[in-house]
């Protein structure tokens, strides 16, 4: 979205949107020049990986240009703390350095760290910020125009190099990474009317559902159940029968499963028995540069 001209103290707005989009543009030139006679200033810098550009109508232009430069610095400073190629940024000393005692870190970095360790526990571990060795691993073998071999992915997965590195991260926050994760005090579970194939699962449908049940928040203040989610019992392709439980919803409070019930409603498609339901591989193609 573009601006015609913002109020004085716009580097902080400038940033959110770049940091949200990754590219920043701007209203149409038309409704700008009708709204203001400024000329755009247009600005790109190279930094995470990507290209940033903001392109701003406003007088007077010096001010402007200084708020551009202020999210431009910002940026760039985000990208020394948090970048995982650069071996001088905060998350690489991190690295380096927390297995042999507490680090000091930029509290941007600790609070991107503690979200994800947050989601980690409300995914029961699906989502993993520790994966780097596997990532690695397919790293080297995309340089050398291969493959890893299955006891390779197999040894970055159970040698324990990613478990360690995710209990020291744990543990560099004051958490117990031993505790027992928490469990919902309420479950509910929605079973299949049919005998069939299950044809169609919609992720959206399940993902409001788990929302609902206390798994996200609606506001950022909101609370989350850190118990609270959907448990997948069958996917799309695998045979069921009536009655056999399809998934589980968890919540500490029962009021939640309703709503949470009517988000599901028609989610789920079980197809007779014998249809073969298309589904995509894993990886889906891969495009050579």
């Amino acid at each position: 979205m573009r601006f015609a001209s913002p109020p004085a103290p716009l580097a902080a707005s400038l940033l959110g949107i770049c940091l949200s989009t990754g590219l920043w543009t701007a209203l149409s030139p038309g409704f700008a020049a009708a709204v203001s006679p400024a000329a755009p200033i247009h600005v790109q810098r190279y930094a995470m990986g990507t290209m940033f550009e903001i392109v701003a109508y406003h007088d007077p232009r010096g001010e402007a240009e200084r708020a551009i430069g202020a999210a431009m610095t910002e940026i760039e400073r985000l990208d020394a703390v948090m970048s995982h190629y650069r071996p001088d940024s905060d998350l690489a000393r991190l690295i380096r350095t927390a297995p042999h005692g507490p680090v000091a870190i930029d509290p941007a970095l600790y609070d991107v760290i503690e979200q994800s360790l947050q989601f980690s526990r409300l995914s029961r571990g699906r989502f993993d910020i520790t994966i780097g060795p596997l990532v690695e691993l397919w790293k080297r073998a995309y340089a050398e125009d291969t493959r890893p071999s299955d006891d390779d992915v197999a040894a970055a997965l159970q040698d324990g190099r990613a478990m360690d590195a995710w209990k020291r991260m744990i543990a560099a926050q004051g958490g117990d990474p031993d505790a027992t994760l928490p469990v919902a005090k309420e479950t509910s579970q929605l079973l299949a009317d049919t005998d069939g194939v299950l044809a169609e699962l919609d992720a959206y449908a399940v993902g409001i559902a788990a929302w609902r049940l206390g798994a996200g928040r609606a506001r950022k203040e909101d609370p989350v159940q850190a118990g609270a989610g959907v448990e997948l019992h069958a996917k799309p392709g695998d045979t069921v029968r009536a009655g056999q439980p399809l998934m589980t919803l968890h919540t500490d409070t029962p009021e939640r499963f309703g709503r949470a019930l009517d988000a599901l409603a028609g989610a789920v498609v079980v197809a007779p028995e014998g249809t073969v339901v298309p589904l995509r591989p894993l990886v889906i193609d891969r495009i050579d540069a």
